[in-house]
């Protein structure tokens, strides 16, 4: 030990047994020492990292490309259209404009799927429609047929349509049926459903085999009617 030094010290001119530090080059790069390999990565001048050193992502396997010929490409050609309608006490004037823009929404709605196979149109209330046929009246979600004796409403029989069931088709006067089975009248619920009703009017209980809006599912369609 030389004068001055103290105990445990090491100076980079030394020779002990302990570890030293490795020296480094000019280009930023160590020499191994102790445990390493030896075997280090360089640094690209200017002290930037390589570009694979940052952190690896799994993002699993990229998506097979659609093919142009399978289902998943083609459009949609059996089109379903539910109209849910207000009934509370508010909406007698919006049932009077909804009821005159149908025909010209209907003219433009077919030219636009002049592709389409087949149109179905059903309507619902926001409510558990008490007006509706006997048989699925008080029923939520209850496609309507009906609308006799409610208030403001167009009164009358409007079901079955050309189908045999509770929904309309391309078969049908569309803007004459229509225009009855949308005016439901103004004196339904005013604590409205209209979420409700549209998920029940789809849903697997109400379109069972004979309940209120029975319907065949052979047919694969945007919804099932």
């Amino acid at each position: 030990m030389s004068p001055g030094t103290s105990p445990g010290a090491s100076s980079t001119s030394s020779t002990g047994e302990g570890p030293e530090s490795a020296p480094t080059t000019s280009e930023g790069t160590s020499t191994g020492a102790g445990g390493d390999t030896g075997e280090t990565e360089e640094a690209p001048a200017g002290g930037e990292a390589p570009s694979d050193s940052g952190p690896k992502f799994d993002l699993g396997d990229s998506p097979d490309p659609v093919d142009p010929g399978s289902q998943a490409d083609k459009p949609c050609v059996k089109i379903d259209l539910l109209f849910v309608v207000d009934n509370s006490s508010s909406m007698k004037q919006e049932q009077v404009t909804l009821v005159a823009s149908f025909p010209t929404f209907v003219s433009e709605i077919q030219q636009e799927l002049a592709d389409a196979e087949s149109l179905h149109i059903g309507v619902v209330s926001t409510d558990d429609y008490e007006h509706n046929d006997p048989a699925c009246a008080d029923t939520l979600g209850a496609l309507v047929t009906q609308t006799t004796g409610a208030e403001g409403a167009s009164d009358a029989v409007c079901g079955p349509f050309k189908s045999g069931q509770r929904f309309m088709t391309e078969a049908d006067d569309l803007p004459t049926s229509f225009t009855c089975a949308a005016q439901v009248g103004i004196d339904g619920s005013g604590d409205e459903m209209p979420i409700d009703a549209a998920l029940a009017a789809l849903g697997p209980d109400l379109g069972a085999p004979g309940a209120c809006n029975e319907h065949s599912c052979e047919r694969t369609r945007c919804w099932c009617w």
